[in-house]
């Protein structure tokens, strides 16, 4: 039990430097562009590429995780992706810049790897936690990255800077990658004479793994994965600007509002273990967790929505904020606790690539309705997917509930 808590830690590691190198140039990324003459579209599809490119190779690298030693993929991984921020922060055409996003979209999956790992190493009675302090690491990174990138950005070079540290981040991160254990992959390489026969046959192996996933019976916990981060993408880009022209905020006070939200999911995350034992210690399927907090996040936007004292919108930013922090780890658990062991890689990818088709839609979603209708309005949109999400949570737990008493 010690080695694999030791383990852990590294991994631990791995993943908060992964998201502090991320904090430290995405809210930097945009004026950047800007300063070398890009358009807001341009800005725009460049994220857009990058979430496309993730939704197509997440369940790729994920199932490649499964086919060969989890370790090895995560080291090849992460030096893929410090060599791709090192040269972002050198180069000045727009062009290199797009193929060098779409480059990262291919290979940035450390955090699925990082938990399918936290799956293999750890007992199931410890994966709910495990996977919780993950998301901790997660905001504590993205709370203090911003403050230091802020502050480098405006150094001449600063860019550059940035990039460069988190190129050394990921050089630590494999140095750290090189202590966890080496486990067999879950299925055996077949023998291949050619460097070209080898990539053929490996990319055969992860489709063939892809298609063995029963998808009808797995996709209604996709589908809870799926209406989270469609929830939580469409407040996350409409939070800053409806508290600056609903509320009249200006820029450092939006940042305490979202260090606020930020502190609250840290505090709920922090329990969610202690929250578990109390209030659902029998259902270690969590179908109960996920539909109460999606209910939760529900009635709480409803009243940000009809709220317009700020006072009272801090306060139910706190159950909204709350319920968030659970369900991005609740339904990431249900996901990975309902996959076989040799699936598991595979279930982590394709539950980012969902992450990232919220991404990818949302922006627009939220744009088109903020100009025909109104930022106000926009604001509501979260309690849309979370209202499906509750009744299709409903519906499962109510299924489980009836084949647990039919097993008696």
């Amino acid at each position: 039990m010690i080695p694999n808590k030791i383990y852990a830690k590294f991994i631990y590691g791995i993943s908060f430097l992964d998201f502090l190198g991320m904090a430290l140039i995405f809210p930097m990324f945009g004026n950047h562009l800007k300063s070398l003459g890009a358009s807001h579209f341009t800005i725009g599809l460049l994220g857009t590429i990058y979430a496309g490119i993730q939704i197509i190779s997440g369940p790729l690298i994920g199932s490649w995780s499964d086919i060969k030693n989890r370790k090895s993929v995560l080291k090849t991984v992460l030096l893929l992706c410090g060599v791709g921020y090192l040269c972002l922060g050198f180069v000045e055409s727009i062009i290199y810049i797009l193929l060098i996003r779409i480059y990262l979209g291919c290979f940035k999956h450390i955090q699925g790897i990082c938990k399918a790992m936290i799956v293999d190493i750890c007992p199931l009675e410890n994966h709910g936690e495990m996977l919780a302090r993950t998301a901790v690491l997660a905001t504590v990174g993205f709370n203090i990255g911003p403050i230091f990138g802020g502050y480098i950005s405006e150094l001449p070079n600063g860019f550059t800077y940035l990039c460069t540290i988190t190129f050394l981040f990921y050089l630590v991160n494999i140095y750290l990658c090189s202590f966890l254990p080496s486990m067999e992959p879950t299925k055996r390489e077949p023998v291949n004479n050619t460097l070209i026969s080898k990539v053929k046959q490996e990319f055969i192996l992860v489709t063939n793994n892809l298609k063995q996933v029963n998808w009808t019976e797995n996709g209604h916990l996709f589908a809870m994965r799926l209406l989270f981060g469609i929830s939580h993408s469409l407040f996350f880009h409409i939070e800053a600007l409806y508290l600056k022209e609903f509320f009249n905020l200006g820029p450092k006070h939006v940042g305490y509002v979202i260090s606020f939200f930020s502190f609250v999911q840290t505090c709920i995350v922090l329990s969610l273990s202690q929250i578990n034992r109390l209030l659902y210690g029998s259902n270690p399927n969590c179908f109960r967790r996920v539909f109460h907090f999606f209910v939760i996040l529900f009635i709480s936007n409803l009243c940000l929505y009809f709220v317009h004292d700020f006072r009272f919108f801090l306060l139910w930013l706190i159950p909204f904020s709350s319920s968030l922090a659970v369900l991005r780890i609740s339904t990431t658990e249900l996901l990975l606790k309902n996959s076989d062991k040799s699936k598991k890689g595979t279930f982590s990818g394709v539950s980012n690539s969902i992450m990232s088709i919220s991404r990818f839609v949302t922006p627009v979603m939220s744009g088109i309705i903020s100009d025909t209708l109104s930022t106000e309005i926009s604001i509501l949109l979260p309690s849309i997917p979370a209202v499906i999400g509750a009744v299709l949570t409903f519906k499962n737990m109510k299924k489980e509930v009836y084949y647990e008493k039919k097993k008696r």
